[in-house]
């Protein structure tokens, strides 16, 4: 493989760990009662673990 092949599975790879973090960060909000401030974190990573894997995927996928 390429080197931008390994780096796109590598984004790929991050945005997943951000989304599993964010949703680590939300569910433990819920559980101890942080209130809205923990869920707006959560939220956030997960979004944006999702548009770094869909980015990657996608720019793996054309080359």
């Amino acid at each position: 493989m390429s080197k931008l092949k390994y780096l796109n599975v590598f984004v790929a790879a991050s945005g997943a760990t951000a989304m599993a973090i964010g949703i680590i960060i939300g569910v433990k909000g819920a559980i101890a009662e942080e209130g809205a401030k923990s869920w707006i974190y959560g939220l956030s990573l997960m979004l944006g673990g999702v548009g770094l894997q869909t980015i990657a995927l996608d720019r793996l996928l054309k080359t």
